[in-house]
């Protein structure tokens, strides 16, 4: 735990703090093939998170979801998320850059 920065989720809260450890990026294989919606499922499933609990999580960064159903929708490629709320994602997700700069990208290919 970083008692410098109060604890291990005070650096999400404030962005004073890097997260603990060094996040390494995911050798995954999507569900659904390579898409953006389908990284950020694999993503979330990969730290064990549930829709509820990443929708919870992002309320806390003051970036209101409105329930589970809006993250589904982003993961089902219904809907993009602007960049507010994509980087709460990243961040609730404890995201890497590596990890982000490929969700960026497929975000790029599926906005063509």
């Amino acid at each position: 735990m970083d008692t410098a920065c109060g604890g291990t989720r005070l650096w999400m809260k404030t962005n004073n703090c890097p997260p603990p450890g060094n996040p390494q990026p995911h050798e995954i294989e999507w569900d659904g093939g390579p898409t953006f919606g389908g990284f950020m499922r694999q993503m979330r499933k990969d730290v064990g998170m549930s829709l509820a609990h990443v929708s919870d999580e992002m309320e806390k960064w003051r970036v209101p979801v409105h329930g589970k159903g809006t993250i589904s929708r982003w993961e089902n490629g219904h809907r993009t998320p602007n960049a507010a709320y994509l980087w709460a994602y990243f961040s609730v997700l404890r995201m890497g850059m590596t990890d982000r700069m490929r969700a960026l990208e497929l975000l790029s290919k599926s906005n063509r």
